[in-house]
């Protein structure tokens, strides 16, 4: 089988692997990975014309289709998958890992596919909560790519088909239960989207991103993300802007889905007492509450003939309603989800004299939630009267996002120093490109040229705003300036001189934060 004849003549909006990396002949993991980096094309998309991008998105669809077929999955097979799908721009691999976790505690065997990874590729396909062991991603890996190559080649998949068709061929090689499926970008057009039944969806908060993808209105990006919203499926969303519930509700009615509102969990009349409604951001709580909804109604309805399901009405009105209440559990569920560690969102890590705060924010409404963290957790740290605690920021941004309204509400941080990088972990080469970085500190010393004098000479000298080529340069200084202080060594940058204690936080990208994690992870 060759791929369709309309990808045959768009081969050029498909990877085409002429030159693969040196030594990809032995099918080592590490050549795998290897593989997969060469199969991720950066910001090919933004540079498409809108005439290709229309085609790029007719044809994505089919392209995963195709490749799935040659794995032997046609539509009637991956249909026996049992699938919560989720969508959303904040917190929805928040919502899938929480949603996980309360089936898991269930006994069921569940996959999870999450995007982007924290450490490394095996990241985004787990089961039961674990990635795969290098030998077993290895072999799904060369054996998927390998049956994919004969019958498309030269059109091959990108790194995220490749990755969306792998998730699935494994979660059904791994006789899985579940499967809670992260959309990648928005929705209607996702690689995850040629799965015809979930039995549940689940709609995160929305907030502008993706613009190239999605549009730059939030009716636009609502449109996207309904675009999973299937017939006989119960949709839930967050709360939402009214504009994007009215979007919610002329699909769910065009498509005869489902529609209901998550409660907020503050209103769980069981857990009107409960600490975690203290400890947790409001963000996080939101989440949480999806999460148990999402897994209540799978529990309820997967498996089950029609007249045994429930929240299964096809939506028709103008009001979207709450779902109920009364879930049974929910106080184990809760005492679960208190538990679940989400490596690089809302994270604190100390080593030594520095406490690293890492998020991986990079929306206007994520950021807003990760500085309200950061301003309560900061503040928590012990202090006496010896005490002299600096405050630095490490921040970047990935693709084509505008950083100003994001440093904006950073700014309400107060920071002593600001440190602006490349998205880069290392620097690989002896070129030092310094626009990245350099039109960040820009935009920074930019929102302080109205302040007072001490403020705005704070962050317009060199010595409060420091730019680095690669993110471990950046940890390293911080590293070495905190322990020229701890050592008596008076070679300690002006912005953090006398500090018994440096908080860091580290925000902007998810990107970022899972480099700076890797990075901490070996020193540890």
């Amino acid at each position: 089988m060759k791929c369709s004849s309309s990808m045959s003549e768009h081969q050029h909006m498909f990877c085409d692997i002429t030159n693969p990396p040196q030594g990809l002949g032995e099918k080592t993991y590490e050549n795998a990975i290897l593989l997969l980096k060469s199969l991720d094309r950066k910001n090919f998309y933004i540079n498409l014309t809108k005439e290709e991008r229309h085609i790029y998105d007719t044809n994505k669809l089919p392209m995963v289709n195709s490749c799935l077929k040659s794995l032997g999955i046609l539509p009637e097979k991956l249909d026996t998958l049992s699938i919560i799908h989720v969508t959303g721009t904040k917190g929805k691999g928040s919502t899938c890992t929480y949603t996980e976790e309360i089936l898991r505690s269930k006994r069921y065997r569940t996959g999870l596919f999450t995007s982007p990874h924290i450490f490394d590729e095996r990241d985004r396909i787990q089961i039961d909560g674990k990635c795969l062991s290098k030998e077993k991603f290895r072999n799904y890996v060369w054996h998927c790519f390998d049956t994919i190559k004969k019958d498309h080649y030269p059109a091959l998949p990108n790194f995220f088909q490749l990755m969306t068709v792998m998730a699935f061929y494994i979660f059904l090689k791994e006789n899985v239960d579940v499967v809670v499926l992260e959309v990648g970008i928005g929705g209607k057009n996702d690689c995850t989207n040629v799965i015809r039944n979930p039995v549940a969806c689940g709609v995160t908060y929305l907030d502008i991103d993706h613009i190239v993808y999605l549009g730059d209105t939030i009716e636009k990006i609502a449109w996207h993300k309904a675009g999973i919203f299937k017939q006989g499926a119960t949709a839930i969303t967050v709360l939402q802007q009214d504009v994007a519930l009215k979007v919610f509700c002329d699909r769910a009615s065009e498509i005869m889905c489902s529609l209901y509102l998550a409660p907020r969990l503050q209103n769980y009349s069981t857990l009107k007492n409960c600490q975690i409604l203290e400890e947790r951001e409001d963000c996080e709580l939101e989440n949480m509450s999806l999460a148990i909804q999402l897994a209540r109604v799978w529990i309820q309805n997967h498996n089950k003939a029609a007249s045994e399901m429930k929240w299964v009405n096809p939506f028709k009105g103008e009001e979207i309603p709450e779902i109920d209440k009364d879930v049974v559990d929910i106080e184990d569920y809760i005492t679960i989800l208190e538990s679940v560690k989400l490596p690089g969102r809302l994270q604190i890590f100390t080593k030594g004299n520095i406490t690293y705060y890492m998020d991986g924010a990079h929306t206007n409404g994520s950021m807003e939630c990760c500085c309200s963290w950061f301003k309560k957790k900061s503040e928590q740290w012990p202090r006496d009267q010896n005490s002299n605690i600096k405050k630095a920021l490490l921040f970047t941004v990935s693709g084509k996002r505008k950083p100003k309204a994001m440093m904006e509400i950073l700014k309400k941080c107060h920071f002593d120093l600001a440190m602006f990088v490349s998205n880069r972990l290392q620097v690989d080469d002896q070129t030092d490109d310094a626009s990245q970085y350099n039109d960040l500190m820009m935009t920074w010393t930019s929102l302080f040229e109205n302040e007072t004098s001490e403020t705005k000479t704070k962050f317009t000298s060199s010595d409060a705003v420091k730019g680095f080529s690669c993110i471990s340069n950046a940890l390293e200084w911080c590293q070495l300036n905190m322990a020229n202080i701890h050592n008596g060594n008076p070679c300690v940058t002006t912005a953090l001189k006398g500090a018994t204690h440096l908080q860091i936080l580290i925000t902007g990208s998810l990107y970022l934060v899972g480099d700076v994690l890797k990075s901490l992870k070996k020193v540890n």
